[in-house]
């Protein structure tokens, strides 16, 4: 499962092509047992860190707010109103979202997200 989510980043790596946010998505929900919803849920997780970190960057951090934050229920939320109740289409949402959150953050801070962690290498 995880194999064809390296073997996307490879391509990416290499130059060899784009990979499509579609074939991403389709990759994560594999990497989730075919459990699109899960892996919605799993992007989530992912972003509000991300968002986190991006408010802290900007002046505009709010723990208080964020710790309110249910990635399963808003994962609930971003299928039912956003997505037609398609998991898949939220799991492509919460792709970009997260993309464009990570291009803001190493646009701000000139690093990528994780790296303060060690997360990235």
């Amino acid at each position: 499962m995880q194999n064809r989510l390296v073997e996307l980043a490879e391509i990416t790596r290499s130059g060899q092509r784009k990979v499509t946010r579609a074939e991403l998505a389709d990759a994560i929900v594999e990497h989730y047992a075919g459990d699109a919803i899960a892996a919605a849920v799993g992007l989530i997780k992912i972003y509000l860190p991300l968002m986190a970190e991006l408010r802290e960057v900007t002046g505009r951090h709010s723990p208080a707010r964020e710790a309110q934050l249910c990635p399963e229920a808003l994962a609930e939320a971003i299928i039912r109103e956003e997505c037609d109740g398609d998991p898949r289409k939220a799991v492509i949402s919460m792709l970009g979202m997260n993309l464009a959150v990570t291009g803001e953050l190493r646009q701000l801070t000139g690093k990528r997200p994780y790296e303060r962690s060690g997360v990235v290498h």
